[in-house]
């Protein structure tokens, strides 16, 4: 999906490099959200569900948990796309 390597990665994690503008185009593709929401400059836009409004920010996930919610929702679109 992104095509970089695993240092990229943890680069990016620890803070010790940045995405390019590219990458942050491909994760808020991914993560379905705005390039500013990916960088925290932005609240997620509020869900209603049953009738209730609530946000989602993911910003306080661990990148472990935020990869497996990921995996998690392609997982769901697959299963209801058959």
């Amino acid at each position: 999906m992104l095509n970089v390597g695993q240092t990229t990665i943890s680069n990016w994690e620890t803070g010790y490099s940045a995405p390019d503008l590219e990458s942050l185009r491909k994760l808020s593709d991914i993560f379905k959200i705005s390039i500013d929401e990916l960088l925290g400059n932005k609240k997620a836009p509020a869900v209603e569900q049953n009738g209730e409004r609530s946000v989602l920010d993911i910003t306080d996930l661990s990148p472990e948990n935020r990869d497996r919610l990921e995996d998690y929702l392609h997982l769901l679109l697959d299963s209801q796309n058959k």
